[in-house]
């Protein structure tokens, strides 16, 4: 397996804007960690997967997987 590691930079900021945007619009506010992972796995179009799927519903872009569901 290669690992690969993605880094915040100045083209997930422009996804991590629009998450913050939209979850204030719609009244449920993300820490600034979970907008970052957030928008990491938007940019490269990766399933995010966490046990903590309400901190990351509504984000339009974002396939979340629980695996202990």
């Amino acid at each position: 397996f290669l690992i690969k590691i993605y880094n915040f930079d100045k083209y997930s900021a422009v996804f991590y804007a629009d998450i913050r945007q939209e979850r204030t619009k719609l009244g449920l506010p993300i820490s600034h960690a979970d907008c970052q992972i957030a928008a990491i796995a938007c940019q490269h179009n990766c399933t995010l997967v966490t046990r903590n799927i309400k901190d990351f519903q509504n984000i339009e872009l974002l396939t979340i997987l629980n695996p202990f569901e």
